[in-house]
């Protein structure tokens, strides 16, 4: 199962539901706005869905319970500070509730110094745009697994 935390107007759980074979792909938005925006453009789209199940839910990030099978997270940098904290902790607590392999993609880890002190978030690889100047973590995009 691929989640979306902060799925704004639905691109990546768009994506991840054509093109890759996840059984579920679930958006979660905070924003009401946005989710219909998610909706109206999943009911537009043309691309064949590989995912057999799609859904935008709009909902606080720290409300929503994380489903115990979810085995890939994105989150395009949509919140910062306690409430990233709390959100990472929702998604420790699934891991520990049904110990499984989780991937986090993260695009523009501006918080990955708190996912590496929690120990629990190995980082596995950095993806760099190939004309990119440097500017820090902004334009990149790293995957971490989250470990027992």
């Amino acid at each position: 199962m691929f989640l979306d935390l902060g799925a704004g107007k639905g691109r990546m759980v768009l994506e991840a539901a054509g093109r890759y074979p996840f059984k579920q792909v679930i958006g979660v938005e905070l924003s009401p706005e946005l989710t219909e925006v998610a909706r109206a453009n999943l009911a537009a789209t043309r691309l064949r869905m590989r995912a057999r199940e799609v859904e935008f839910v709009q909902s606080d990030a720290l409300d929503y319970d994380i489903p115990d099978d979810v085995s890939v997270v994105f989150l395009n940098n949509p919140f910062r500070g306690r409430t990233f904290a709390a959100a990472m902790d929702r998604l420790l607590g699934s891991a520990d509730r049904n110990p499984r392999p989780i991937t986090l993609i993260y695009f523009n880890p501006v918080e990955e110094e708190h996912l590496l002190r929690t120990g629990r978030f190995r980082h596995l690889r950095t993806v760099t745009p190939w004309r990119r100047r440097d500017t820090g973590v902004f334009g990149t995009t790293r995957v971490y697994a989250v470990t027992a």
